[in-house]
């Protein structure tokens, strides 16, 4: 586990099947249950017992008010008498199987940037970003994926959004339900042909990326995760792609705090550009 800057963060956090608040201040209730329940997410721990301690009515407060909005949560209830009663609160943690690995994480701030290897339709981040094109009608690849698993509701949005405002220019974003997809919103951004760099593409796909991200901060949005933009059909040359997507996304998160943001690469091939990218924008770190 990383370790955390701040005294206040220098906690040795409890994994397993039960969190014991007993020791920890109400101060500190907050900022331990979240970085518990992002430990258990990560290693596929599915249900937990959070005990409550010193001032146990307020804490059981706080730990629920988290848990009410906390998109890492299934469901929560109050643990019968046998299993600690007022004092204790049993927790459902959602667990995306679909996502084989974590290859590579960095942490830029308080955020997290993680490189993945799966299918980003299974992603179970806030939102997923749709490579889409302009006319938001659905394609083939990613935008095609995105619309079959998301189905009709996805599809209606969009039909909405084009009625109201017309197509959707290039490096622009917009976000609609994400309808039977795990991820509850699709954020649906449109990525430049590549035409050999002299149309103004690095900017348009650098563009796509911060839009998307806009779209997510003003949402209110902790989580999203994004596809390879404009590296299929769009023949954008994956290596300057990559490291485009990968300086905007630094940049942003620099300044804007959010909880998690994945890159989901579908081929290995695709991951390993990634990665090394990844190390060259991090500085080798």
């Amino acid at each position: 586990m990383e370790k955390k800057e701040s005294p206040e963060d220098a906690v040795e956090y409890p994994i397993g099947d039960e969190l014991d608040l007993h020791t920890f201040q109400a101060k500190d209730v907050r900022s331990v249950v979240e970085e518990y329940l992002y430990q258990c997410k990560k290693r596929g721990i599915r249900e937990v017992r959070i005990v409550h301690g010193k001032g146990i009515g307020t804490q059981r407060k706080i730990v629920h008010s988290l848990l009410a909005k906390s998109p890492k949560v299934l469901s929560f209830a109050e643990a019968p008498p046998e299993l600690g009663g007022w004092g204790a609160t049993l927790v459902r943690i959602r667990v995306d199987q679909t996502i084989e690995e974590v290859f590579m994480e960095m942490k830029i701030g308080k955020s997290k940037l993680f490189l993945v290897r799966g299918d980003i339709t299974k992603a179970d981040t806030e939102a997923i970003v749709n490579a889409a094109n302009s006319s938001l009608m659905g394609g083939g690849g990613v935008d095609g994926a995105i619309h079959r698993a998301g189905g009709s509701a996805v599809l209606a949005a969009c039909k909405e959004i084009v009625a109201k405002q017309g197509r959707c220019p290039t490096g622009e974003a917009v976000i609609t339900t994400g309808g039977n997809l795990p991820a509850k919103y699709v954020i649906h951004t449109v990525g430049p042909v590549w035409h050999g760099g002299d149309r103004k593409e690095r900017e348009l796909l650098s563009n796509a990326y911060r839009n998307s991200l806009a779209v997510a901060k003003e949402e209110g949005l902790s989580s999203v995760a994004f596809p390879s933009i404009s590296t299929g059909a769009y023949r954008f040359p994956i290596a300057e792609a990559a490291r485009i997507a990968l300086t905007t996304v630094r940049d942003f998160l620099e300044e804007n705090e959010m909880e998690e943001v994945r890159f989901v690469l579908f081929s290995e091939k695709d991951l390993a550009v990634y990665q090394e990218m990844l190390q060259e924008v991090m500085g080798g770190s």
